[in-house]
C-alpha cells in the first residue's frame, strides 16, 4: 500500500512538471557556436497568428470565448498579416489560454513570448540555421521530409531559413535545436522577429574592434541592426 502511494505521489509530482513543458510546446534555449543561450519565457504575454480570413473583430470573439482575461494588441512594425501580441490582464499564466488557442482552426500558431537581457523576441514558424561547407544538401532535404519542414531560403554561406508546416512533429524552438544537432550546424535558431544579437555573422575576426559599426555605448552606425532588417541573400556580410 505504502508504495502504490509513493508511486502515484511521484507519478503525479512529474506530472506537474512536465504538462507545463507539454502546454508551452517548446524549449527556451538555442544553441550558437556550441554555447546554449537561455531565454525567459514571459509568463503573462503570447504572440498568435490568425488566417488571413479572420477578421481583427472575429479574433476577439474567438478570445472571448477562450477567456476574458485577454487584451489583444495588433503589432504594426511587422511584416506579417493578423500578427497580435497578447497579454493576461489578471492571471499570469498563458499555458491554458496557449493550449486552447492551438485547438482552433482559425490560428496558424501560437508561441510564448521570450525575454533576454531586458528585449522582448517573438517566435513564430520559421528558424534559420548556418551550416559548415562540407554539409551535404540531401542531410537537409531528408530531414525536411521527416519533420515536415519547408526550405524557403539558401544564401551561398551556407544560411538556411526553414518554415514549419501544419504536419510538422515539433515546435519550432526545439525543431531549431534537432536541425542544429543532427546536421552539426554553427548555429541555429528562430527566425526571431526582433532580431537576436546573434543572428549577424559578419564573419570579420576584427569586427569586434570597429567600433564606428558597433559598440556598446551606441556611438555607432548600428550596422548590425541595418544588417538584421535585410535579406543580404546570397551576399557575405563586410
Amino acid at each position: 500500500m505504502e508504495i502504490h502511494l509513493k508511486l502515484n505521489l511521484c507519478r503525479l509530482v512529474c506530472g506537474i512538471l512536465i504538462i507545463p513543458l507539454i502546454i508551452f510546446g517548446q524549449t527556451n534555449f538555442f544553441f550558437y557556436k556550441g554555447e546554449k543561450i537561455t531565454m525567459n519565457i514571459i509568463t503573462d504575454l503570447m504572440s498568435v497568428i490568425f488566417s488571413e480570413s479572420t477578421t481583427k473583430s472575429k479574433a476577439r470573439e474567438l478570445l472571448s470565448k477562450i477567456s476574458t482575461e485577454v487584451e489583444i494588441v495588433p503589432v504594426t512594425n511587422v511584416a506579417l498579416p493578423n500578427f497580435y501580441e497578447l497579454k493576461l490582464t489578471v492571471q499570469k499564466d498563458i499555458s491554458a489560454v496557449m493550449s486552447a488557442l492551438q485547438t482552433e482552426k482559425e490560428v496558424i500558431w501560437t508561441n510564448p513570448i521570450l525575454e533576454r537581457k531586458g528585449t522582448e523576441f517573438k517566435v513564430y514558424n520559421r528558424f534559420v540555421i548556418k551550416t559548415k561547407s562540407d554539409l551535404e544538401i540531401e542531410q537537409i532535404e531528408s530531414l525536411n521530409q521527416k519533420h515536415h519542414v519547408k526550405l524557403i531560403r539558401q544564401s551561398g554561406t551556407g544560411r538556411f531559413t526553414f518554415e514549419l508546416t501544419p504536419q510538422s512533429d515539433l515546435p519550432v524552438m526545439d525543431m531549431s535545436n534537432l536541425y542544429y544537432h543532427e546536421l552539426k550546424a554553427e548555429w541555429a535558431m528562430p527566425d526571431f522577429i526582433v532580431p537576436f544579437e546573434f543572428y549577424v555573422d559578419p564573419g570579420d575576426i576584427y569586427f569586434s574592434h570597429q567600433w564606428n559599426f558597433n559598440q556598446s555605448s551606441d556611438c555607432d552606425i548600428d550596422a548590425p541592426e541595418a544588417w538584421n532588417r535585410t535579406d543580404y541573400l546570397g551576399k557575405e556580410v563586410a
